[in-house]
């Protein structure tokens, strides 16, 4: 742009102070589409967030219950059991 200012215009006697440039008109079939993509996209990543949730509370039930389980063994074994790991 300034290049053609400068042949048309030469010594600086234009200026150009702003530049205004539209957005184009998105087809209503490409908007919806897109619109549908981000659905899908959204629910995928709460299907994983939700697998990452339920794996966790799993280990988590699953250490309590070593725990409780350890709880109950007499202090002998207890700290046998502890030394094997």
């Amino acid at each position: 742009m300034r290049l053609s200012l400068r042949r048309f215009a030469p010594a600086d006697s234009v200026k150009v102070w702003n530049v205004f440039l539209p957005k184009p008109d998105v087809p209503p079939a490409i908007a919806a589409n897109y619109r549908d993509v981000k659905v899908e996209w959204t629910k995928q990543l709460v299907a994983e967030q939700r697998q990452k949730t339920e794996r966790i509370e799993k280990e988590t039930e699953k250490m309590k219950a070593i725990l409780v389980g350890l709880d109950k063994l007499p202090l002998a074994l207890r700290n046998y059991s502890l030394l094997e790991k």
